[in-house]
This record gives structure tokens, sequence and C-alpha cells, in this order.
């Protein structure tokens, strides 16, 4: 399984030193300014996207190559490129790819099944204005998986492919999305190109929103507490408290299920839940607790 900065990332059609010539100091719209923050190792590197935020606000860059660079965030999911593909790509005037390959994420907490992600395959090529040129993917959408693939020009490499296989999952594997990106020059593949490099940009995107950049901050985490399998539930029991009045029910599932997989939160849930047994009684309460244990047990929440 690739390491979290690793399931996704952005690549850009020009050399490393180009794209720094663009990019840095760069205005995205009138969101943010894109700020460099100097060269750093690969352990400073991963230090620096360890700080997980959403929307992303950290960037590395490093070469893949002569012809390719490649980008990775610091977005709470998993590095994505997805906020920043569009941009880069008119800064850079290059053609960008889109690139996620991640596999599921569940395991036991407290002896309840939990997944933190779904497995999902994309790539997404665009020309230098913004325009998609070819869209591929196969992901798990909720349990269910989806396939297409569209644009006006298949690449290729793409009659290789098994598009026909009776299940989703199959038609676009991970192993095709390596054989895309080599098609493209994509060489080495950016996970043996970061493990190569030995330099790396630190780019910081400056929110021009004061307040906004303070409530990203506010939410940021580490890696530890996004693989905490309560946070979810207890992030959403704790905003459903403050409607308490209409939405007590909601208050019981979330923060039921947040301490059955993690006790550690019982005590910043145990007065929600107490104030909400007042409000629904004694029968409703229990009844809505049972519940959800039993859709954390069956289904993994």
């Amino acid at each position: 399984m690739q390491p979290r900065y690793l399931s996704g990332y952005g690549l850009v059609g020009r050399g490393l030193d180009k794209c720094v010539e663009r990019l840095a100091g760069a205005k995205i719209a009138k969101r943010s300014v894109l700020e460099a923050r100097g060269w750093a190792l690969r352990d400073e590197a991963i230090a620096y996207l360890d700080h997980l935020t959403f929307p992303a606000t950290r960037l590395v860059l490093f070469a893949v190559n002569e012809q390719w660079t490649a980008v990775l965030t610091n977005a709470r999911d998993g590095s994505d490129f997805n906020d920043h593909q569009l941009f880069f790509g008119e800064l850079c005037d290059a053609r960008t790819c889109r690139v996620v390959d991640r596999e599921p994420r569940r395991g036991t907490a407290n002896g309840y099944r939990y997944r933190l992600g779904y497995a999902a395959r994309i790539f997404e090529l665009d020309g230098p204005d913004g325009e998609n040129l070819r869209t591929i993917y196969a992901m798990d959408d909720g349990g269910r998986w989806d396939f297409p693939a569209v644009g006006d020009q298949p690449l290729v490499v793409e009659s290789t492919f098994d598009y026909g296989a009776r299940r989703k999952s199959d038609r676009f594997t991970s192993e095709n999305v390596r054989a895309v990106l080599a098609s493209l020059g994509v060489e080495p593949p950016v996970p043996e190109a970061f493990e190569r490099a030995d330099r790396f940009l630190l780019l910081h995107e400056r929110m021009t929103s004061r307040r906004w950049a303070r409530r990203i901050e506010a939410d940021a985490s580490t890696p530890e507490e996004q693989d905490d399998p309560a946070r979810g539930y207890i992030e959403r029991g704790l905003d459903w408290v403050p409607h308490m009045r209409t939405h007590a029910s909601s208050v019981v599932v979330d923060l039921t299920k947040a301490v059955l997989l993690n006790p550690d939160h019982a005590a910043s849930a145990e007065p929600h839940l107490r104030k909400a047994r007042r409000r629904l009684g004694d029968e409703e309460f229990e009844r809505l607790a049972a519940a959800a244990e039993e859709d954390l047990g069956r289904r993994g929440g």
C-alpha cells in the first residue's frame, strides 16, 4: 500500500526548474498565493506533508525526469491534485495529470470493524488551458464500483486494457495506471522517482482570506489523528450538539459510534450523551445506541 503522501499526485509537463520559476509567488485566482519555502531533503519533505489540512495548503514538487514534475499535497484524506490541476496547467502552460492509486483502508478497533477510505484508481489528463483530454477511473463509490473512460481520443496504450472485464474493479488496475503514465513518458514511476530524488521544493498556499486560513489551521491534524477510526464520528457528533433540540438522535448515533471505536473519546462525548438521554428518554436513547452498535458491527460504520 502506498504511503498517504504518494497515494495521489499531480504531474506537470515541464521540468522542475521551469515549474519553480512559474509557480513560486504566483497567485491562484483570488484565493491564494503560492509561497516557496525553500528546498528540502526527502525526510524534511515528508515531515512537511504530515501537517494535514483540508483543503491542502502544503505542496512538494520534485523531478520525475526532464519533462515531468510531480506534485504532492498535504490533503487530509491523502495527497490529491484535484484542487490545483487547472491552475498549475495554466501557470506552467503545460499538460497536467491527476493520478490517484489508492487501496481501501479498513480495520478493526476495539472489536468493531471500520473503514477509513475506499479504493480508487483515477487518471485525468488536461491540456494547458484546463480542457480535459482523457479521464479514466475505476473507484469504489461507497460499496459500488464505477468505471468510465471519457474523452475524444483514447490513448494508444488503452487498447491493451480489459475494459470489458466482468468486474468494474478489473477494468482499470494499478498496472494500467502505470502503463498510461509510462506511455506519456512519466518514467520512472512516481514512487520510484520520489525515492531517487535528491531535492524537493516546499510550497505553501497562503490563503488570501485570513479568516479562512485560521479555520483551515484550526482543523489541521496529524496522520495519527486522521487515522483514528472514530475521528469522523466524534467530529460529526459534536457538530450536532448545538442542534440538540432537533437532532438529539444524530448526537446519540455518532457519539456512540465514536466511543465504541475509541473509548478515549468518552470524556468529551458523555456529557452530550447524557443530555441527549434526558431529551429523548431512556427507551429511545437505548434503542438508538443499540442500533448504532449493531450498524457499526455489521457494516463497519
